[in-house]
């Protein structure tokens, strides 16, 4: 009888390592929802050459973070709207993107901001709907943003293990038992 040799594929590997990462997540879900709002990174395209970002764009994240959380896209596994806009803000400093891109851009930055982020923009049309394609690709860059924020955000935590558990000993410990009535002593 041949013997069947099992080669690992490239696909392989990237599902065992999603499959990790989903486990992760899931295990840290309590922590990382505490952490997402005020410690997840923006997700730049060239992290080593900022851009210079807006005013008023980094008080919207977190405001935009809460909302995902509370809508539950978190759950669903998608960054927050104003991290994507944030992701293409900076993308746009850096290099021309492509009109679907810059589509998806107006429409959620005139959404956040309300044309205040695009009155430097010449001859930019913003958009009252997006396509059915252009949707697909926010979902897209929505869960691909999410994953990096994710990633940094375990690393955090494994950093930081020794704290967290601290932490939460401490926490329970303060909790204070419910009190017991006296009973009264009967003589």
């Amino acid at each position: 009888m041949p013997r069947k040799t099992a080669r690992k594929t490239k696909k392989s590997k990237q599902n065992k390592s999603n499959e990790i990462l989903d486990k992760q997540i899931q295990q840290l879900m309590p922590i990382l929802k505490k952490l997402y709002v005020d410690l997840a990174p923006l997700v730049l395209s060239k992290p080593e050459e900022p851009s210079p970002l807006p005013d008023g764009l980094i008080e919207a994240v977190k405001r935009s973070r809460i909302e995902c959380i509370m809508s539950g896209d978190f759950d669903r596994g998608l960054a927050a709207i104003a991290d994507l806009v944030v992701h293409l803000c900076d993308a746009s400093f850096k290099f021309p993107i492509s009109k679907k891109y810059a589509r998806i851009y107006a429409y959620y930055a005139n959404k956040l901001f309300g044309g205040k982020l695009l009155k430097n923009i010449p001859d930019l049309k913003i958009p009252k709907e997006l396509n059915s394609l252009e949707k697909e690709e926010v979902i897209r860059l929505r869960r691909a943003i999410f994953e990096v924020q994710m990633k940094a955000l375990i690393e955090y935590v494994k950093k930081h293990k020794e704290q967290f558990l601290r932490n939460t000993i401490q926490d329970k410990t303060n909790r204070k038992a419910p009190r017991r009535r006296k009973e009264p002593a009967y003589h």
